[in-house]
């Protein structure tokens, strides 16, 4: 037994049954749930499974849509940033990985969201081009101005009218408003002094008309507040001879070799201004850096290839063989080079052979390729056992039977041609150091190629989809949940370019059957499909509304979608969703429900996750009480990667104000009165920290002496104090917590 798991005898006998959750409403005759195989039923190692899920979920996400961080700074919309809803009309605001928490109101309304230091610094002059456009919106910067830049997206708009607002009053400060906002329903509540707010208006209906009042409303909030605004438009947007002149101010994006120079040397800073400047110059003049960045290259693409040339220069390599790999992995040459290898005739093929044999081999190695694409880093063994499958369901598509003068025979394939074919590497060839049990793996030596792959088959390839959606089918059924992961984001990211089709195929027949393994597959495609295309996100949003309140089957899918990104698209949905799902007599459905809010909070949105989770514990209904024990277990030991050995709820308790603390106090409250005392080894890890870092003592102090106001958590409460001292906590901290225990309790 582990000294700090609960002592054999309870401390409490006389404890009453568990209360029964209430009853699901939609009645008893359902069928239940087929569980999956494999699922364990202990908490340590259903936590474990959890854990796994997500890397394995991330990791294959981060292979279909590698960080566009050309986006961040000189990308049109980005700067703007994404803003979730959550309940009672509130808004949160994601900026840059912070999560900002805006006012409850009846409706929208805009949130100032300041710059963070990095921000201000990205916007020092050092760091810019500063052009014509920027020296004009600068001068003419003053209260009561209303300014619209106008250019094409992609060209540096956002970063420049970021730059001139940055400019703007004494103390900077940026408000910039959701994509979308219709501006005349700015009220003059919603503008302050010195204050410079930023507006992407897009392709927004009003700027396809006539929009003079616009301007003028605009203008009238202005004047009457000292701010200025500065509404981005692009070059569609219906303006007047006399608007242009008055309010408009035409972008000129900055050569991207300029570009290019200052993101390097804002991201070589650390080495001092003039060696940063210094080297920023000389990889500017690098041969092929002028020819990838001519005078049609954008400012978005100019940054996206310094900040890769940058992390690749971090890690030690060669100058020219990072110029050269960056250069060759620009979007254009990556989609060049997947029609190349999938195209017929191509590489795949040796000329020496009779056609019927060309192509039986073009089958093959094309068909290797793309189950690369889909299981990319996964074991040499399932990837070409998957390729084969592929191959045989392509081939059965061929019409014409081998002649007999064919020369082709199945030991003609060979694993090292099909990895010199698809540019791939196997692991164990290139680690000379690697462990002769190891599992041989194999991954594309361009991991940027992944995604690319896909889109050219599906798009390029018409005769294939057959094949490969049945392919993909047979790969959802596998024993390996990576195989099963991959399988499920691919088919999501095909949803992006077929969602109906997709939707029909897959989708949908999960989301009838009783299998939880097909829920989880849903989930994770609809995650996909989502982040593939922006059409998609909205009817993935309208869909787990209405199945967070359907059939089992349909709450079952809802509630794993709400574990993943999807929970965050509107957090208010989600948790309406959520407490729905919670509150029925169905134990999986807790149980997802509780790891949903768990996976939510370490997104980011943890302050309101807890306020949420706090509610639940004082609703009637025993089932939202259940389900929040059940977070709590997750929560209390869960940690912030940048943050590894302080638990993300501890660091509330110690950062947060008295109703965060009060909340977390509540949560703790519920979880430790729970019959089975599952609580109490974390609550033990808690007091264990205590040891290590004495300021937690009074904070900790202050939480034991507040549960113990309750008699029956005050006796148990004493008696692991008792039980841990010397064996899970020092006896000088047991004996501190147990002095607070007696000090406070009534």
């Amino acid at each position: 037994m582990n000294e700090i798991d609960p002592p054999p005898k309870d401390p409490d006998p006389d404890k009453p049954e568990p209360d029964k959750p209430d009853s699901d409403k939609r009645g008893s005759d359902e069928p239940r749930l087929e569980a999956e195989k494999g699922e364990s039923s202990r908490q340590d190692e259903q936590l474990a499974q959890e854990i796994r899920e997500r890397l394995l979920r991330l990791e294959g996400l981060s292979r279909l849509y590698p960080e566009s961080v050309g986006a961040a700074a000189f990308g049109d919309g980005t700067a703007i940033k994404n803003q979730f809803n959550v309940p009672q009309g509130g808004r949160i605001y994601h900026a840059d990985g912070d999560i900002t928490f805006g006012p409850t109101a009846q409706e929208q309304r805009p949130e100032p969201i300041p710059l963070t230091e990095d921000e201000l610094a990205r916007l020092d002059p050092e760091y810019l081009v500063v052009t014509d456009t920027l020296t004009t919106l600068v001068e003419a910067m003053r209260p009561g101005r209303v300014y619209g830049l106008a250019g094409p997206p992609g060209s540096g708009r956002t970063t420049l009218a970021r730059a001139a607002l940055a400019r703007f009053g004494t103390r900077p400060q940026v408000v910039t408003l959701p994509g979308g906002t219709d501006p005349r329903r700015l009220r003059l509540a919603d503008a302050k002094a010195e204050t410079g707010y930023l507006i992407d208006a897009g392709d927004a209906d009003w700027t396809r008309s006539k929009n003079q009042a616009v301007f003028q409303h605009l203008t009238h909030l202005a004047t009457q507040a000292k701010c200025v605004f500065v509404v981005l438009l692009d070059e569609r947007a219906h303006l007047t001879p006399v608007q242009r002149s008055t309010y408009v101010v035409s972008h000129l994006a900055p050569h991207a070799i300029r570009v290019f120079e200052r993101c390097l040397a804002y991201g070589l800073r650390d080495q001092g201004r003039f060696e940063a400047d210094r080297q920023a110059r000389r990889l500017a003049e690098h041969q092929r850096i002028r020819e990838e960045l001519d005078s049609d290259t954008r400012p978005r693409e100019a940054y996206a290839l310094a900040m890769s040339v940058l992390k690749r220069l971090r890690q030690g390599r060669d100058l020219d063989e990072v110029i050269n790999e960056v250069c060759d992995e620009r979007p254009f040459r990556l989609r060049e080079r997947a029609q190349s290898l999938l195209a017929p005739g191509g590489p795949a093929v040796s000329a020496d052979k009779d056609l019927w044999s060309q192509a039986r081999e073009s089958i093959y190695r094309r068909s290797f390729l793309l189950a690369l694409a889909v299981l990319d880093g996964k074991s040499m063994v399932t990837i070409t056992a998957a390729a084969l499958r592929l191959a045989k369901k392509v081939d059965a598509e061929r019409e014409s039977p081998a002649s007999a003068e064919t020369t082709w025979s199945a030991f003609d394939e060979t694993l090292s041609g099909w990895l010199e074919y698809a540019h791939a590497e196997d692991d164990h060839v290139k680690d000379d150091h690697q462990d002769e049990g190891a599992e041989r793996r194999i991954r594309l030596r361009v991991p940027a190629l992944v995604p690319v792959i896909l889109d050219v088959a599906w798009h390029n390839h018409p005769t294939v989809r057959g094949p490969l959606i049945d392919w993909l089918s047979d790969l959802t059924q596998d024993d390996d949940t990576q195989v099963r992961i991959a399988a499920a984001q691919a088919i999501g990211k095909l949803a992006g370019y077929d969602y109906t089709a997709i939707d029909e195929e897959f989708i949908q027949p999960w989301a009838r059957a009783y299998r939880v393994a097909g829920h989880r597959l849903a989930a994770w495609a609809l995650e996909t499909a989502a982040l593939e295309a922006r059409s998609a996100a909205p009817r993935v949003r309208k869909r787990l509304r209405t199945w967070a309140r359907g059939t089992l089957p349909q709450r079952s899918v809802a509630v794993r979608a709400y574990a993943t990104s999807l929970g965050l698209m509107d957090i208010g949905d989600t948790l309406s969703g959520l407490r729905g799902i919670a509150g029925t007599a169905h134990a999986d459905l807790r149980t997802q429900a509780a790891r949903a809010m768990a996976e939510l909070a370490l997104s980011g949105v943890h302050r309101e996750i807890v306020r949420e989770l706090a509610d639940w514990t004082r609703a009637g209904n025993t089932g939202l009480r259940v389900a929040a024990v059940e977070a709590m277990l997750r929560l209390a030991v869960a940690t912030l990667d940048h943050e590894p050995d302080r638990p993300l709820l501890l660091g509330m308790l110690v950062e947060g104000e008295a109703r965060v603390r009060a909340e977390i106090a509540q949560l703790w409250r519920n979880a430790l009165a729970d019959q089975r005392g599952r609580a109490w080894p974390s609550f033990g890890m808690w007091a264990r920290h205590a040891d290590t870092d004495p300021e937690l003592i009074p904070l900790l102090g202050d939480l034991v002496a507040g549960l113990g106001a309750d008699p029956r958590l005050r006796r148990a409460l004493r008696f692991y104090l008792s039980w841990w001292r010397d064996r899970v906590i020092s006896a000088a901290t047991a004996n501190t917590f147990l002095a607070y225990l007696d000090r406070r309790s009534p």
